[in-house]
């Protein structure tokens, strides 16, 4: 079970961390996503993924609310002998508010 905390764990920092690039002004769901695979890869986390809504682009006003929903499957991202977590996807759901310059 400590594998499955430290799997919930690992997902939020690879959320908040693109959550971090969504929220300056120049940034776009591209670098948003980029940011978020870049930091799950390097944590060896298989099959996450990251929405971002609204979609963003250089136009997106500051102040908008901006919202990262990230999902993993414990299927293969843990390797307990029993299968108490199979099956499961977890989420992860941060908010930001768009930055001016």
């Amino acid at each position: 079970t400590a594998e499955f905390i430290h799997l919930r764990h690992d997902l939020a920092i690879c959320t908040y961390e693109a959550a971090k690039i969504a929220q300056k002004s120049s940034s776009e769901t591209s670098d948003v996503t980029d940011r978020f695979n870049a930091i799950a890869t390097a944590k060896s986390i298989s099959g996450a993924s990251v929405s971002v809504s609204p979609s963003l682009s250089s136009s997106t006003a500051s102040g908008t609310d901006i919202t990262l929903t990230a999902t993993v499957p414990t299927a293969g991202n843990y390797s307990l002998p029993f299968r108490i977590f199979g099956g499961v996807t977890l989420t992860a759901i941060v908010v930001v508010v768009r930055q001016s310059t």
